[in-house]
Formats: structure tokens, C-alpha cells, sequence
């Protein structure tokens, strides 16, 4: 068998594709080519022939070499540039092939379920949006498999999987062992999926903050950084941090789980049974209950969320004053984190981007007033997520997606 390593640096705007061989064969370079190529390709969706040897520091008849074997295998299609008039034959523009791989991606997440197909060059089609009667396992799962063996068969054996990120914590075997805001415990939710072997393919299943997280860092706001903390608000507060761009995971898969952390002792019960988790002092429901107080969660506290935005942009003084509140905690929480991991960047995404935006100032003077150590520039470190609806979905399609970039096949 032949052994390569491929390191993806994610130092510079512009990648450089590093090729450890540890067995200098004519086919183990063949194949590091073939996988540069496409991870290359994967990162901008369209490269020409001249980005490709410049990348890969080629020669130009080895980069005939790899497109011709990507072509040929259906990975890759070369289009004849638009002829501009000037001398010369027009440079070709590389994309993905008729026959590329493609991952199914579903996000699970309180009152809805999304599904869509992900292909090279992280391009998300076929979108569906189901919204649930109830965030039951039993419902979920039901819609899960009525749903997706029509969407892999629609893709024959181009399909590489199905990729499930979901709200809570899921252990590695793909078990949900706690999702507080769906109500789930211990739900075995990728065996159940995988039961009856009427999808054909490998289903997996990841924390959706985590699979976000895996994204931004490596084609979002987080992939200049070594290393990542990625934060989500929304109903809940989930997070996930990557090295390099590689998702820490943890001994049980719970690195991230920033939400639960104590953060106020006195403060309310959360979802998951214990008292002052920063969630119930960041969320969505946080603010609009600190502007009109109420006990129970709504259908949509997203939009209750920017209700009370927007009556602060109105010069509401309790609204102005409920997201200064709300942000302060950010900031506490923040400071917290920055002490703890000590990031290059911290992502923020959903309402925690919201109201970063929306009270920099408070959320950074807080933050300082936590952290310890040499003066920083904390608005060179928190960043806002680059994709705000999709990085779950596109991070799960890259946890079965990256595999096959990596070793692609190798055309006889």
C-alpha cells in the first residue's frame, strides 16, 4: 500500500499544498498530484491550468498529467476560456466533472429539518426545508428515512454519504446523548439511520456547532488561523475549536460545548437541568426576555430576537438596555474562553454575531476585563462567521467529502 501525507496550511490567503511523500513511487506522487488538484479545486470551485502548476509547483506537462487523469476519471471538466481577442490560445477553466463525488447533508436543529446536497468546490444544491410537527426522535427519524434514499439514489454511486449535524452531544459512534433543546436523550440517531441498509452508503452524525467549526476554519472566517474557536447562538449557545483545521473532538466528542459552561450561579435553570450555563444569558430567548419578560420559549426566537433589535434601533431605552445586558454576558463568557484556549480567532456566528454587532463596545470591554496576560487587540481575534445559514451543512458534507480529496481513486 502505498502511504502519503498531505498538509494543508492554512497560514496565507493564497494555500500552499505541501506533499510529504514517505514513499517516493511514481504512484504515490501520482496520487498526492491528484489529490492536490482537487483540494485545490474543492477550495475555489474553478482553477485554469496556470493556477493549477503554480499551486502544485509543477511542471506544465505534469499538470497535463493530472487533468488528463481527472478528466478521464470524470472528476474534473476543463471549459475553453472566453476568447478575449489577444494572440494566443485562451487558457482552459478546471471544475468539477459530471461524475464528482458528492456528499448528502442534513442539519437537524428545534422545529426543522434541512437537507441538500454538497458537492467539490462546496457548492450546496437540491435544498429542502421541512419544518417538524415536534422535535421528537421519532419524528426526525421518520422524515430522515422517508427523505434521503431518494435523494442518494438520485446520485447513484457518485454519493460518498450521508452527513447528519444535529444540536447537542454526540458521541463518536454517532449517538445523541443529550439535546437539550430537542429534548433528546441517548438516541442512537446513526445506527437508526443505518438499520436498515436501504440508503447503501456510510451515514455519520456530529455536533452541528463542531461541523460549522470545521468549515470556517477551513474555507470561512477561520482558515487563516491555527487555532479556531468557532461560537453559534441561536436557540442555545454550542461552539467548536480546530487546530490546524482539524475538529478537536474530545475523549467522549463534546470539545465545544461552551454553552454549559457556569457562568452565573444565580442565575436561571437552563434546559439541561443545571443553573447560570451561559446560554441562558446569551441566547435568543435570553434577550427578548430581558426586554418583555416571558417563561416560555416561542416557535420562533429568532424573530423575538430581532424584534428587540429593531426596538432598539427605534431608541426603545429598554430594548437599548436589554442588549447591552445581553452583550455584557457575551463579553464575561468571552473573556473566559480567551483565558482558557487562548485562540488565534474566535468566529462568531448566529445571534452571538448579532449582538457583537450590534454593542461591540460592551462585549469588548468586558472580554477584557476577564482576560489575563499581555494587552491584545480583541477586534483583530473576534471575527464574524463567513457563511451564517449554511456552515453546518457544508461542514458536514466536508467530514466525508475530505477523505476522498485526500485519496482520491486512481484511474487505471
Amino acid at each position: 500500500m502505498f502511504c502519503f501525507l498531505i498538509l494543508v496550511k492554512f497560514m496565507s490567503s493564497t494555500r500552499t499544498y505541501y506533499n510529504g511523500a514517505v514513499n517516493n513511487t511514481t504512484a504515490s506522487l501520482r496520487q498526492s498530484n491528484l489529490s492536490r488538484a482537487l483540494l485545490l479545486l474543492h477550495e475555489r470551485a474553478e482553477v485554469t491550468r496556470a493556477e493549477l502548476t503554480s499551486a502544485l509547483a509543477v511542471s506544465r506537462n505534469t499538470t497535463a498529467q493530472v487533468v488528463g487523469d481527472l478528466v478521464a476519471y470524470g472528476l474534473v471538466e476543463e471549459l475553453d476560456a472566453p476568447r478575449t481577442g489577444r494572440r494566443g490560445r485562451p487558457t482552459t477553466t478546471l471544475r468539477p466533472g459530471p461524475v464528482s463525488p458528492v456528499t448528502v447533508a442534513c442539519e437537524v436543529a428545534p422545529h426543522q429539518v434541512r437537507i441538500g446536497v454538497v458537492r467539490i468546490g462546496r457548492r450546496l444544491t437540491d435544498l429542502q426545508v421541512h419544518r417538524l410537527p415536534d422535535d421528537s426522535p421519532q419524528s426526525v427519524i421518520k422524515l430522515l428515512r422517508d427523505l434521503l434514499p431518494a435523494v442518494v439514489a438520485r446520485f447513484a454511486n457518485r454519493c460518498v454519504g450521508v452527513s447528519v449535524a444535529i444540536y447537542g452531544l454526540v458521541d463518536p459512534s454517532g449517538r445523541v446523548d443529550i439535546a437539550a433543546n430537542l429534548g433528546w436523550n441517548g438516541v442512537p440517531l446513526q445506527e437508526e439511520l443505518s438499520a436498515t441498509g436501504s440508503l447503501g452508503v456510510p451515514v455519520v452524525v456530529g455536533n452541528d456547532a463542531s461541523l460549522a467549526a470545521l468549515y470556517e476554519a477551513r474555507h470561512g472566517a477561520g482558515r487563516h488561523a491555527g487555532t479556531c474557536l468557532y461560537l453559534y447562538g441561536a436557540t442555545g449557545v454550542g461552539g467548536g475549536l480546530t487546530v490546524d483545521g482539524r475538529l478537536m473532538s474530545g475523549r467522549h466528542g463534546y470539545t465545544g460545548e461552551v454553552g454549559h459552561m457556569l457562568i452565573n450561579p444565580q442565575g436561571r435553570t437552563c434546559r439541561c437541568g443545571r443553573v447560570g450555563c451561559w446560554e441562558t444569558e446569551v441566547d435568543w430567548w435570553a434577550l427578548r426576555r430581558r426586554w418583555k419578560p416571558i417563561e416560555d420559549r416561542g416557535a420562533d426566537d429568532e424573530a423575538a430576537a430581532r424584534e428587540v433589535y429593531e426596538a432598539a434601533e427605534r431608541g426603545d431605552e429598554r430594548a437599548i438596555q436589554s442588549v447591552r445586558d445581553t452583550a455584557a454576558w457575551l463579553g464575561e463568557g468571552l473573556g473566559s474562553l480567551l483565558n482558557v484556549i487562548d485562540p488565534d480567532v474566535i468566529v462568531l456566528a448566529g445571534g452571538l454575531s448579532s449582538l457583537y454587532s450590534a454593542d461591540p463596545a460592551t462585549v469588548l470591554s468586558h472580554a477584557l476585563a476577564r482576560r489575563i496576560g499581555r494587552p491584545v487587540d480583541l477586534r483583530e481575534i473576534l471575527v464574524v462567521s463567513s457563511d451564517q445559514r449554511d456552515a453546518a451543512l457544508l461542514g458536514a458534507a466536508e467530514r466525508l467529502l475530505q477523505p476522498v480529496l485526500e485519496q482520491p481513486p486512481l484511474p487505471e
